[in-house]
């Protein structure tokens, strides 16, 4: 961490930070934090987005009253920070040739951007690492970026089904200036009628087999391919697997019980996707080619079903 701040403290010229595509609550919250921790320390920034923002992060902005950030090229900045992604492939094609570059991430990926990468490996989201960033720079944090910093937990660690024991002294912290209730209000999200429909049709048409003593599962579906996955678990899978033919990606989740990690295993299906993956120990996606769907398809089924055997490694 002191290394990563020596590096952003370092920065020189105009300064814009982006969250992955298609940025989710713990990227965007991160990305506006980490804004305002440059801005006490002296240097400006501007957040933009990549190309949009998810539901859950916009319905977050607007009950804490923040605009949302406008889609930008990066054409006119000299040094680029990137909340929550490491991987180019992530980008939507942002253009990082010719710019400083530093990443702030915690996912799995082999594959990074040139520039500073810093990985918190031990962190459940990427807000706990900005608010160990903002600590570390001696920046006191608001109650509306504690709130924001909170929001980015939540969301990622599904309401803390995927925190580890760094999570919680952070959100300890936290709650000195955020109130839980109002802010997990607004982080948890009701889904929509599309999304139940597609779900639910994703789950009529899952198929599943037994390996070791788990089972895996998977199925197909048009859009909300994580929330059919996730559903397909909470429905007993081990390990589920969602994938878009038309848009050419997979989504996939594990039970918390199940060994191994799901980022690790797209990482490895996004190179059958001739694309690329990562993820969380427990949810993660690929995308790549639409016509090579099947065949990383198949590896994330080959994979997982390894895992289920006894004593296998596949690491």
């Amino acid at each position: 961490m002191r290394r990563l701040a020596r590096e952003l403290l370092s920065l020189k010229g105009r300064t814009a930070v982006y969250p992955h595509s298609i940025a989710d609550v713990d990227a965007l919250a991160g990305a506006l934090v980490v804004r305002d921790v440059l801005k006490k320390r002296g240097i400006r920034a501007s957040v933009h987005l990549v190309d949009t923002a998810n539901r859950q992060a916009r319905s977050v902005m607007e009950a804490l009253r923040i605009p949302l950030p406008s889609v930008l090229p990066a054409t006119d900045v000299d040094n680029i920070i990137l909340v929550d992604v490491s991987n180019p492939d992530l980008l939507a094609g942002l253009q990082l040739e010719g710019k400083r570059v530093v990443a702030i991430d915690h996912h799995f990926h082999s594959h990074h951007v040139g520039g500073y990468v810093h990985v918190e490996r031990g962190a459940a989201s990427t807000c706990e690492a900005i608010f160990l960033l903002a600590k570390e720079m001696n920046v006191q944090l608001n109650p509306k970026q504690s709130a924001l910093l909170l929001a980015g937990i939540l969301s990622d660690t599904a309401f803390f089904a995927g925190a580890n024991a760094a999570t919680f002294p952070i959100v300890a912290e936290l709650l000195k200036t955020a109130d839980y209730a109002k802010t997990a209000a607004f982080v948890r999200e009701e889904p929509d009628l599309s999304q139940k429909i597609a779900v639910l049709k994703a789950m009529q048409r899952a198929e599943f087999e037994k390996a070791g003593n788990g089972i895996v599962a998977w199925s197909n579906a048009g859009s909300f391919e994580l929330g059919a996955a996730l559903a397909l678990t909470d429905a007993g899978a081990d390990f589920a697997f969602v994938a878009n033919p038309k848009e050419g990606r997979i989504s996939g989740a594990k039970r918390a019980s199940a060994k191994g990690n799901i980022g690790k295993i797209m990482e490895k299906a996004g190179r059958s996707f001739a694309g690329s993956g990562g993820g969380h120990e427990a949810v993660g996606g690929c995308r790549g080619k639409p016509e090579k769907t099947a065949a990383a398809l198949a590896e994330c089924l080959r994979l997982s079903k390894l895992l289920l055997l006894p004593n296998s490694k596949i690491y």
